[in-house]
């Protein structure tokens, strides 16, 4: 079987493997081909942290994320390559914030950001409290390193960070032709591009 899985490692050494619950067969998604499903996961202790890993699709239903908050989970920690369109950061956001306040659990929702053929990433991750409150944004369409601070205080974990506000619509449409355009050339070798 071949499982679409997230690795956890701490000080070289592979402590945990979580396997993707729900495979998209829809749109560029054709993972029920390719991938196995793997079992509703429990939580991963990582340095006295119970981390929730759901991987893309499983943060769009409502399933891993109940199941990882029923095992113990401290916090979601969603592995993301969700490709861009121009209703997608609206609809992330609220599905975000629908596991967030379903759950009562905070969540860090992290996203692949480039071009990769035909798809375009926009990153744009962020991090949500347990009330569904926006705790940081990165910003989109390009890279970013982020420390987000934890802290816990009578038993509940707050995030904070800074917030990049996400691009208006045309901004966001014109960004995303561009990175596209750019990592194809660039990853294909192509010297440039000649338009006309």
């Amino acid at each position: 079987h071949i499982f679409n899985s997230v690795f956890v490692l701490d000080a070289g050494q592979i402590i945990a493997r979580r396997d993707k619950v729900n495979l998209p067969n829809y749109g560029v998604f054709d993972d029920k081909r390719n991938f196995t499903a793997g079992a509703l996961p429990g939580p991963v202790m990582l340095r006295g942290i119970k981390f929730g890993l759901p991987i893309c699709e499983d943060i769009w239903q409502a399933d891993v994320a109940e199941c990882l908050q029923e095992s113990g989970a401290d916090i979601l920690l969603v592995v993301n390559a969700s490709p861009f369109d121009s209703t997608k950061p609206e609809r992330r956001m609220s599905t975000a914030v629908a596991r967030t306040v379903e759950t009562g659990l905070p969540l860090i929702y992290v996203n692949m950001v480039g071009g990769q053929d035909e798809l375009v990433y926009d990153g744009a991750s962020f991090a949500l409290n347990a009330d569904g409150s926006l705790a940081s944004h990165l910003p989109s369409f390009s890279e970013a390193v982020l420390s987000i601070q934890l802290s816990v205080t009578a038993g509940h974990m707050h995030l904070a960070g800074p917030v990049t506000p996400p691009d208006e619509d045309l901004r966001a449409l014109y960004r995303g032709v561009m990175l596209g355009m750019r990592d194809y050339v660039h990853k294909n070798g192509f010297p440039g591009v000649v338009l006309g």
